[in-house]
């Protein structure tokens, strides 16, 4: 009896575990420069803040926390024949800080009034996480 209890404890233990995914943190203020011409800027809104969660991403959980407020998505992976993972959208005017997590990697914190852009593209590159604006919408064909 004394072993079935330690095994199904080792059974809950490595169930409530979830994988870790580790990778460095960079937020870069150059544009991500894309062919677009400005021929979807008049369709944004310029107090939303758009994250365009793109490359890199395989079944991982993102997590946002933003002005006491938290977000969660699970099983996010990225369509290769696009380029993109997921798009996120907010409300800037309430925001003072994002915090993005990756399947529980370090914080990556950023300040949206930061930058001359509210179009902002999440992606790894390698072992990195990097948040850097868009000048122009992207597409996704």
């Amino acid at each position: 009896m004394r072993s079935l209890i330690i095994i199904l404890t080792l059974l809950v233990d490595v169930g409530c575990t979830t994988k870790t995914k580790h990778y460095e943190i960079k937020v870069l203020h150059n544009y991500i420069e894309n062919n677009e011409i400005e021929r979807h800027e008049n369709k944004l809104d310029n107090n939303v803040l758009y994250l365009f969660f793109l490359s890199g991403f395989k079944d991982d959980i993102i997590e946002i926390n933003y002005d006491n407020i938290s977000l969660k998505e699970n099983s996010v992976s990225t369509d290769e024949s696009l380029g993109k993972a997921t798009t996120i959208v907010f409300n800037k005017s309430a925001i003072t800080n994002i915090k993005i997590k990756v399947s529980n990697g370090p914080e990556l914190v950023f300040n949206p009034f930061e930058f001359d852009s509210n179009k902002m593209g999440i992606y790894f590159n390698g072992d990195t996480l990097i948040c850097q604006p868009f000048r122009y919408a992207p597409t996704f064909e």
